[in-house]
């Protein structure tokens, strides 16, 4: 009897070791499940009205930087700020939280391009302006640092805030960016966004529906066809605002040796549109 329940035990430990072996070998194929702790902790402002996901902290940054998080705060407007070492103002735009109501957070997400820095380190700051008095609250500020990047400049076309007796008339503004080939793309893409705060300050504005997206680009024979969605021809009345669309739209392409020409179009229509 003794004999038996031993022969039992030994092949119960025998089946055991087996399987644990088994266990083991399966673990050691299995790809590494990620921790959920690896996950970059949103930065979150006082009151916990905006958070930052990305950058995150001491974040290598390169073109453009890219901005998102969650935000709750007036009318849903941020501002997006970028500094270098010494402090100066790389780039400020504004962006907006989608927030299905009044009090509720919501997404928002910027990509901006900036000049040059000074030093390898610098700080993103995203903050709301207050109503009372205007002052910058709910700040997030992020220490990140700047990767070396492959960069072109484009040029894109605003007009200046001054008395122009001739509504064609345009300045450009530098854009740093990544390297590409669809340079003319990239271009209209950087205009259509606008003058940031820093342009905005120095007189720079833009004519152009604010909203309006892009379509398509193409160059034929030196000819730039670009194609836009409805919104840029939305309330567009009066010569002059019609001849500066134009004129932004224009020089901002011919920049570019390989345009000599371009026709406008808006939904793949480009006669009788952008009429004053």
């Amino acid at each position: 009897m003794k004999k038996s329940v031993i022969v039992v035990v030994v092949i119960l430990v025998a089946i055991a070791t087996v399987l644990l072996y088994g266990l083991s070998r399966v673990d050691d194929n299995q790809e590494p499940t990620p921790s959920a702790s690896l996950a970059p902790t949103p930065i979150v402002s006082e009151g916990d009205n905006i958070s930052v996901t990305s950058p995150f902290l001491n974040q290598k940054i390169g073109l453009p930087l890219v901005v998102e998080g969650e935000a709750r705060v007036f009318e849903n407007v941020l501002s997006v700020r970028l500094r270098d070492e010494d402090g100066m103002i790389l780039v400020e735009a504004f962006t907006t939280a989608d927030a299905p109501d009044m009090g509720e957070f919501g997404q928002y997400k910027i990509s901006l391009f900036y000049p040059a820095p000074n030093g390898d380190k610098g700080v993103v700051e995203v903050f709301s302006i207050s109503a009372k008095d205007g002052s910058e609250i709910n700040k997030v500020t992020i220490p990140v640092e700047f990767s070396d990047a492959d960069t072109t400049t484009i040029k894109v076309y605003f007009i200046p805030n001054d008395d122009r007796m001739d509504c064609s008339i345009t300045e450009p503004v530098e854009r740093r960016i990544q390297k590409t080939e669809a340079v003319g793309r990239m271009a209209i893409s950087e205009l259509l966004k606008g003058p940031t705060v820093t342009e905005n300050q120095k007189g720079f504005s833009t004519t152009i529906n604010d909203g309006t997206k892009l379509s398509s680009i193409k160059v034929e024979d030196g000819v730039a066809y670009v194609d836009f969605d409805s919104m840029l021809g939305v309330n567009v009345a009066g010569s002059c605002r019609v001849q500066a669309i134009r004129a932004q739209i224009t020089d901002t392409l011919k920049q570019f040796s390989t345009v000599d020409d371009v026709i406008i179009s808006i939904n793949g229509v480009a006669e009788d549109i952008l009429q004053p």
